[in-house]
């Protein structure tokens, strides 16, 4: 175990022009981190931060900060998780990479069976509003067959200023051939642009199913003149049930991304949306909805594109084979001033 108290820190620091040093943990059972501490691997030179390495069958970290970051010209380290069996973020804990400057962003890699993430708990890849690389913002990938989100948490993709923000990649891990994603409410997976750069994109794969549950929502997202990033899905069905959510939305300016499923069959029960929408003045993103066998749509589900601003409502394209409604909607509607 490892305790860290509030003005607590572990640091591996780079001020000059070499590579940083790793941090690197490693438990053969269970690895624990708790306190409001921080562990970092920053740059704020020319050289490289180092990264940050957990090895470990069980993996929980309670309200401690772990930061790799550049504010130069120095790329900044990666944070990889290797937990076999789980991995447990407790609430008020957050693992994020940022760029700031002209270095290179930092990437987080996350694989385990179980992934927890509990109240306030926070996984971000950020490219801030003073950001310059030439590269895009850090990326997320995660590899974790059941993914759990309790209460007002986040996994984020962003981008605050011109470049353009990574991308979040979703999928079992191993050899494993179905993803579960558990959302409560308040949960969000997403990427997004507040300023002018490119969203990222979100990409959810499976080699069987996928299915995503709960009062949550993936999205992608753009409130500034950057265009939003486009959801993907791939898989051999695709389940979204019981009031989640999966949007691709513009507030502001900037094009709203797109939806696009490819699969054999896809079911949407209780409650559950996919849509692409507009209330900016940026063009809403367009729905493609490719389900070789069937698209099932039942319960108060529903599959949306609507604008409800000045910009116009994107595409929508269903392509299956069959097309069951039963107390489900598809719509395409304006109820402001933009194009339908």
């Amino acid at each position: 175990m490892i305790n860290l108290d509030k003005d607590a820190k572990i640091s591996i620091a780079t001020s000059n022009l070499g590579q940083g040093n790793n941090l690197m943990f490693n438990s053969s059972q269970a690895l624990t981190i708790i306190g409001q501490g921080k562990l970092s691997a920053e740059t704020s030179a020319a050289g490289s931060a180092g990264n940050i390495d957990f090895n470990t069958e069980i993996l929980t970290i309670e309200g401690a900060q772990i930061l790799a970051s550049t504010s130069s010209s120095g790329d900044s380290g990666d944070i990889t998780v290797n937990a076999s069996q789980g991995f447990t973020l407790g609430s008020n804990s957050k693992l994020s990479v940022e760029t700031s400057a002209s270095g290179g962003p930092g990437n987080i890699k996350i694989t385990t069976q179980n992934l927890n993430v509990e109240e306030q708990a926070e996984i971000t890849a950020t490219a801030t509003e003073t950001a310059t690389t030439s590269e895009q913002g850090g990326s997320i990938e995660l590899n974790a067959s059941n993914m759990n989100l309790f209460g007002t948490v986040g996994i984020f993709a962003e981008t605050q200023g011109a470049v353009p923000a990574g991308t979040l990649t979703l999928k079992p891990n191993d050899n494993q051939t179905n993803l579960n994603i558990n959302l409560t409410p308040g949960a969000e997976i997403s990427a997004s642009t507040s300023g002018s750069g490119q969203g990222g994109s979100l990409l959810v794969s499976a080699p069987e199913a996928i299915k995503i549950s709960g009062l949550g929502k993936l999205a992608v997202e753009t409130s500034g003149i950057g265009a939003a990033g486009d959801i993907a899905f791939d898989a051999q069905s695709l389940t979204i049930q019981n009031g989640a959510q999966v949007s691709a939305s513009t507030s502001g300016s900037g094009k709203g991304g797109s939806v696009g499923v490819n699969v054999n069959q896809l079911n949407l029960n209780n409650g559950a949306e996919i849509s692409a929408s507009t209330d900016g003045s940026g063009k809403g993103g367009s729905l493609a909805l490719n389900a070789r066998d069937e698209i099932n749509i039942g319960n108060s589900s529903q599959v949306l594109a609507e604008t409800t601003g000045e910009g116009a409502a994107g595409d929508m394209a269903l392509n299956t084979q069959r097309l069951n409604l039963e107390g489900g909607k598809v719509s395409a509607s304006t109820s402001g001033s933009g194009k339908g």
